[in-house]
């Protein structure tokens, strides 16, 4: 900002730190903001017990209950405040998550909408396959454990909200206070009370402003009635399935012709999926884009982030080096942030009688990915959600838009894309180049 306006924002950004650190207190010793705790509307979110637990160094209270948990499992990576800047940050690729735009890449929800406190938990339960996110099911099968996953994930919706409100305040006292104007200072209560409740009350507006984003995404109903992805997989039996149920249920001439409209799909204009990802699927090496925390302070800031002389300048703030995000790697069946919760737990699925109903394994819980079920659901939230933060959008549907992808051709591409999987080799639909296997990823 202060490039973009040749301006010293100094002075702002100590008053927003300020106004910060009085409605939601510091990352060791949390709160949330009055207006929030003073009604009821917002109870299911000012969860108290969880930020005590998940904040401040690690340890045990007298009672023995373990705190410190969000430093314990996640810090090293995530940063202190979730700015995705922690000790080993800068070694991992790709780079941690920064939680406080409110941007979360894998989730049920809508493309655009919050992730619910259960999107959450699925991510750090699961992990995020091909990252260095780990899985952390096994905390789930301890009765001292069990539920510190559900705690952690609150707390980043705490870290969330809270970065999510220093940034629009930021960009409210830049764009709408004068300059003589001040945004907060916690002396006026004494000095000039009516001039601090003022200013209180454009705080208090950006902060329901925030959080009502994000009780939006509370509630599994509402997540059905909303999300493409999860209202397809309570319509279709599809999404229970793979090519393996498929080929059980279907004659072999019915697999191979829809999987040929899936590769039609595939390389045509309405999925357009080979523009990025290649046409045998191992991603283009010549594509080159970057993701939306990338861009947020490249290219939005008119710099260029492939020019390193433009963007060196910035390093000693903390901001690491722009990393183009690769197109996925479709043959290595490694697809990032596999759905299970969806696939395993979810009711409307458990009582069609599917062995995806079924409580969830050892093994499904540590290696999800291996799971071609999971698999599928993956592809499918990544075609009708699309993977927000990143240049994967959500697919048209034709039931949003004239020449969109209707069910059908939903099926014939996800069994398309299943199909260049080595693992799904065996009834891979044939092509006359051929259909590569193996390839790199980063």
């Amino acid at each position: 900002m202060e490039r973009e306006l040749r301006e010293d924002l100094a002075d702002r950004s100590k008053e927003v730190a300020n106004a910060l650190l009085f409605a939601f207190g510091t990352p060791n010793e949390p709160r949330w903001p009055e207006i929030l705790v003073e009604s009821e509307k917002y109870d299911a979110l000012t969860d108290y017990k969880s930020l005590i637990r998940a904040s401040g160094p690690v340890g045990r209270n007298f009672d023995l209950v373990e705190v410190g948990l969000y430093r314990k499992q996640c810090a090293q990576c995530h940063g202190i405040t979730g700015d995705g800047f922690g000790p080993t940050a800068a070694l991992l690729d790709p780079y941690p998550r920064d939680f406080r735009r409110g941007t979360f890449k894998f989730k049920n929800a809508s493309y655009g909408a919050r992730p619910s406190v259960e999107d959450l938990v699925q991510t750090i339960t699961y992990g995020v396959p091909g990252t260095s996110m780990p899985a952390m099911a096994n905390l789930k099968r301890s009765k001292h454990y069990a539920d510190d996953i559900t705690v952690l994930a609150r707390y980043v919706r705490f870290l969330a909200i809270r970065g999510e409100v220093e940034r629009e305040l930021m960009m409210d006292t830049v764009r709408d206070l004068d300059e003589n104007e001040v945004l907060f200072k916690l002396e006026q209560r004494e000095t000039d009370p009516e001039a601090f409740r003022n200013n209180l009350s454009r705080i208090n507006e950006v902060i329901v402003r925030v959080v009502d984003r994000w009780m939006l995404s509370e509630g599994v109903e509402e997540q059905h009635k909303r999300s493409p992805f999860s209202a397809f997989v309570v319509k279709h039996e599809f999404a229970k399935g793979d090519l393996s149920s498929d080929s059980e249920a279907m004659t072999e001439v019915l697999l191979q012709e829809s999987m040929q409209r899936g590769r039609e799909l595939f390389e045509g204009s309405i999925a357009a999926c080979a523009q990025c990802h290649g046409k045998d699927g191992v991603g283009d090496p010549k594509w080159k884009d970057y993701d939306e925390w990338t861009k947020d302070w490249t290219i939005r800031a008119g710099i260029n982030p492939a020019v390193r002389a433009e963007w060196k300048p910035l390093k000693p703030l903390g901001l690491l080096k722009p990393v183009a995000a690769a197109p996925r790697n479709l043959t290595l069946q490694a697809y990032r942030g596999v759905p299970a919760t969806m696939a395993l737990e979810d009711n409307a699925l458990a009582n069609s009688g599917s062995s995806q109903g079924k409580a969830l394994t050892e093994e499904d819980a540590t290696h999800p990915k291996h799971s071609k079920n999971n698999s599928r659901l993956a592809i499918l939230r990544a075609v009708l959600n699309g993977i927000e933060g990143s240049p994967m959008p959500a697919a048209a549907l034709a039931a949003s838009t004239s020449g969109g992808l209707t069910d059908e051709q939903v099926m014939d591409l996800v069994r398309f894309v299943e199909s260049l999987s080595s693992s799904a080799a065996a009834v891979a639909v044939p092509a006359t180049s051929g259909l590569a296997v193996m390839g790199t990823d980063r």
